[in-house]
């Protein structure tokens, strides 16, 4: 009988749970180890987490063979999250492919695709542009270009070359499909350089930006209207790149707003929020910006202050691996068992719950420090509002 549930277990798997993977770098190139942290479900009550690894480079193809349990497992499916090295990888589009040990062909827990781009053949810059084309890029070379004539290709199509000086040469991208493509530069006396998935090209249009060339940032309050006592909020969401400073217009959105950017410009970011009701002059509250890297397994919120004129509101946001709630402690309520927070999709394939905790403030303590966390493969990020009641002045705590 078990054999049957079993079999119903791993039939069923695919359909419960789609399989999620970060890297890190999360955009690989082939001067630097890459790891994968894969997330999934297994199909009875004792995953395997040590996957054997097979990286065949000349087919571009990564097999993540799990070995099967010898023991006997309850037949039920359970998550399970896994980190594997794939060390130095040469330049390319690759394949991977998750499977259990076991089975005739065996079944799939997941797969993606991700690409390692070439970064030591040529310097690059920059190393990406729109399908439409049209931007100058810049290509430098650790030793000088042949002074003969040289043939330049980009994802197979021809361009024209404008030589900066002896190892540096630019040219106009050509309009090309979304993806990696090759850079090719052929001289009579320099031979034949092929820099591999060195450049990408995507959909300034796309629904989803490739999370390969994009990065979120999260601006965590996006408000602008009346609050509690009579204020009168605004939200001031600034970001400035290479093409210039602009203000994001406010959505109102309870989630905040995220704002994707390329992951190769340079990019600075500024969030506020003031209640405009008491003075126009007001500079307000420095709100955090976050970035991908802030989002961590674990939070410590420090020094919550508490009063009965207060009133805190705790927001949080997960990453990864989709989930349910999160849950967090108050440290100085040794009785308080771990209260959860409701989390539900929200903008840029993040998940975001909110908790009252002004219950919790009019307490004998001077201050309160919470923990707050999630299930293994996903990631967190959040913060701590506190609005004085008598002055409307609001103070974020943000993690440590």
């Amino acid at each position: 009988m078990r054999r049957y549930v079993t079999l119903l277990a791993i039939l069923l798997a695919p359909l419960l749970h789609a399989a999620t993977f970060r890297l890190d770098p999360p955009a690989p190139a082939n001067d630097t180890t890459t790891k994968l942290t894969m997330s999934s479900l297994w199909p009875d009550g004792c995953p395997s987490t040590t996957p054997s690894v097979f990286i065949t480079t000349n087919v571009r193809l990564i097999t993540l063979n799990f070995p099967t349990n010898e023991v006997a497992c309850p037949a039920v499916v359970v998550p399970f999250t896994t980190t594997v090295n794939l060390g130095v990888l040469p330049a390319g589009v690759y394949d991977v492919v998750a499977q259990p040990g076991h089975g005739d062909p065996p079944y799939v827990l997941g797969s993606t695709r991700f690409t390692v781009r070439d970064v030591t053949t040529y310097t690059i810059s920059p190393a990406v542009a729109p399908v439409t084309g049209g931007d100058v890029i810049t290509v430098s070379s650790k030793e000088a270009f042949d002074v003969e004539p040289i043939h330049v290709s980009l994802g197979g199509n021809d361009v024209s070359i404008t030589r900066v000086n002896a190892g540096t040469i630019q040219f106009s991208a050509p309009p090309h499909a979304a993806g990696p493509v090759d850079l090719v530069v052929e001289s009579v006396m320099g031979g034949r350089h092929v820099a591999t998935a060195a450049f990408t090209y995507y959909d300034p249009h796309a629904t989803t930006p490739d999370p390969l060339l994009f990065t979120n940032l999260l601006f965590p309050l996006d408000f602008a209207g009346p609050g509690a006592f009579g204020s009168v909020w605004t939200t001031d969401n600034w970001i400035e790149t290479p093409a210039g400073k602009s203000k994001l217009p406010v959505t109102g959105s309870a989630s905040g707003v995220v704002h994707p950017v390329l992951r190769t410009e340079r990019v600075a970011a500024n969030s506020r929020i003031r209640d405009i009701s008491r003075s126009a002059l007001n500079a307000g509250t420095e709100i955090p910006v976050v970035r991908e890297d802030d989002f961590t397994d674990h939070l410590r919120l420090l020094n919550v202050p508490s009063g009965k004129n207060f009133r805190a509101l705790l927001r949080v946001w997960t990453s990864g691996e989709p989930v349910d709630h999160a849950f967090f402690n108050i440290d100085q309520i040794p009785s308080f068992a771990p209260n959860t927070v409701p989390l539900q999709p929200v903008q840029g394939g993040l998940r975001f719950g909110t908790f009252d905790l002004t219950m919790f403030l009019d307490s004998p303590n001077e201050h309160l420090d919470i923990s707050a966390g999630v299930t293994a493969g996903t990631r967190i990020w959040g913060m701590i509002s506190i609005t004085n009641n008598d002055t409307q002045q609001v103070t974020i705590i943000s993690p440590q």
